[in-house]
């Protein structure tokens, strides 16, 4: 599906059998790349425990709702945030960001409850970059 990349396959088995020996080389079919894609905050949706708590590490953050506005969490605004935290346990929303990282288990809640929340907005698609059609056409025929 990238019409645009060039590919170079080749396989030498570890004795000397030359019949075995395969090469492949794909050209590129297209000189149309995409632009790169933006780099884009994780969707709360898709924090899980590890990356949460790594998060949580390395914020500079005091609190959480800073955190969950300031960090490389998207789709939470001020308003999101505040309720969030009013709507957490007092264990868990008072702690700072790094008291929280330090306590499995309050990583592990927190990340239960960021899924659960249904409020949060689809991700959003604007940092993507499409092949578009003329190389998904190249790529798939």
């Amino acid at each position: 599906i990238t019409p645009y990349a060039q590919i170079n396959f080749q396989f030498i088995p570890k004795q000397d059998k030359a019949k075995k020996q395969l090469i492949l080389c794909f050209e590129p079919r297209s000189d149309k790349v995409p632009l790169p894609p933006k780099k884009s905050g994780y969707h709360p949706w898709a924090l899980n425990e590890l990356l949460l708590h790594q998060l949580l590490q390395r914020t500079s953050t005091k609190n959480l709702k800073t955190f969950f506005t300031e960090s490389e969490i998207s789709g939470i605004d001020t308003n999101l945030a505040h309720r969030l935290v009013t709507e957490l346990d007092d264990d868990i929303a008072k702690k700072s960001p790094s008291q929280i990282a330090n306590d499995p288990k309050k990583v592990a809640r927190l990340s239960r409850f960021l899924r659960a929340i249904k409020a949060f907005s689809p991700p959003d698609g604007s940092s993507l970059s499409p092949v578009g059609e003329y190389n998904l056409r190249l790529g798939v025929n």
